[in-house]
């Protein structure tokens, strides 16, 4: 498992339940129409964070990849996914997340399902 980057910003980590749900209610709701919504999870973690506490979880070891050494073995292998990947972790790398869900969560219910929880439902 590689983390890309130096990814010092918190993200707000959403459970694909959560989100299907969300947009499901967006479909339901007139007021929803139209807009630009921003989701986010629960609890905010860095890229790292949410690795190390999925690695522990699963048994794995968390390595670290520069986005300019993933950039140039993408260009060394002509593998556009690996340079692709290089300049989405290269921007949540420089900017992280904007905007606001405070709208969405009033319009389509707040997401509740935390990393932890999470994980516990995958063991079962």
């Amino acid at each position: 498992m590689s983390l890309i980057g130096k990814q010092i910003h918190p993200l707000h980590w959403i459970a694909a339940e959560d989100y299907a749900r969300m947009v499901s209610k967006s479909y339901q709701s007139n007021e929803s129409l139209n807009k630009e919504l921003y989701i986010f999870g629960p609890e905010a973690y860095t890229m790292g964070e949410a690795m190390k506490i999925y690695a522990d979880y699963a048994g794995l070891k968390v390595s670290s990849i520069s986005t300019k050494m993933l950039s140039l073995m993408g260009k060394l292998t002509f593998n556009t996914e690996w340079k692709g990947m290089a300049v989405l972790m290269k921007h949540y790398e420089n900017w992280g997340e904007d905007g606001s869900p405070e709208e969405a969560n009033r319009l389509l219910g707040a997401p509740t399902i935390m990393l932890n929880d999470w994980l516990t439902r995958q063991r079962r």
